[in-house]
């Protein structure tokens, strides 16, 4: 995981005549999922009419992998979806949330990024329908993970229910991983957002996430290869913990381990399907 640097904020009006639309363009620093400062944003909303509809686009630049930077751009989205609604609930109506992703590499490349990239668009005016402003993402031919498409939510994500009374760890169903990597599918993110709702709701709530893997019943754990290191279930839990942690879930409410294939959901594995349940992240309540 790379460092997290200061938040830049910066505010971009472009304005559509043809569509009567506008675009506020809300910029991000390096990694960063969050803003420090909300200041022009609720400018912004100040500006608006009652229930103004909006649409919210995310976007990363090309640095990281590309299913890294689709959750990136989503939690960024999201985040901005979540203060307007906690804030502004009266001016604004969030519609839909669109994670496009890493945007193509144009020009010169640099270790830093592309600035302007790293950035959510927020759409208003008129019936607020997205332009199609940036290139779908498309996976590089090297790759074998397939993001076909953006990610999209209109709904905010609900807690999930916890039974007290019940032993028995709590699977993330609908949280699944790519083959060999620590990285969930984009497909995963209602249920990452869902847990963070969760961590939220119950203050108190404290947990151990467990990291498992499919397909291989001989070594301790699976090669990351994300990482190179013979540790794939555990960085597939500590990729949890650290989403809960940068979505403002206290650390000393958590701890991580991988479990390897020592605990699996399906067995013996006889289809494809089998193996994809198997590549999980479950959760221990240690206290409530």
């Amino acid at each position: 995981m790379r460092a997290f640097i200061g938040v830049c904020f910066c505010v971009l009006l472009m304005p559509d005549a043809t569509n009567a639309q506008d675009t506020l363009s809300v910029y991000f620093d390096l990694d960063k999922r969050t803003l420090d400062n909300h200041t022009q944003l609720d400018a912004f909303a100040r500006t608006l009419e009652r229930h103004e509809n909006i649409q919210l686009i995310g976007y990363a630049d090309y640095l990281g992998s590309k299913s890294y930077n689709l959750l990136l751009s989503f939690d960024r989205a999201y985040h901005i979806a979540k203060y307007l609604r906690k804030n502004h609930s009266k001016r604004i109506t969030v519609g839909n949330i669109e994670a496009k992703g890493e945007l193509p590499p144009r020009g010169t490349n640099s270790s830093d990024g592309k600035p302007k990239d790293r950035r959510v668009d927020i759409v208003y005016g008129s019936s607020a329908t997205p332009k199609q402003s940036a290139v779908p993402i498309s996976p590089a031919p090297k790759q074998r993970e397939v993001v076909s498409s953006p990610v999209k939510s209109t709904r905010a994500p609900e807690a999930i229910e916890i039974d007290t009374t019940s032993k028995e760890n709590i699977v993330l169903e609908g949280l699944s991983f790519y083959g060999g990597r620590h990285y969930p599918l984009p497909e995963s993110m209602p249920i990452l957002l869902s847990l963070v709702e969760t961590m939220m709701e119950y203050p108190t709530l404290e947990i151990e996430i467990h990291g498992h893997i499919c397909c291989n019943y001989v070594e301790l754990d699976g090669m990351d290869n994300d990482t190179g290191e013979p540790v794939l279930s555990r960085n597939r839990a500590q990729f949890v913990y650290e989403f809960l942690i940068e979505n403002g879930i206290n650390e000393d409410r958590m701890s991580f381990k991988g479990l390897g294939s020592s605990d699996p959901k399906v067995f013996p594995e006889m289809t494809p399907e089998d193996q994809q349940a198997n590549r999980r992240v479950e959760l221990k309540i240690i206290h409530f």
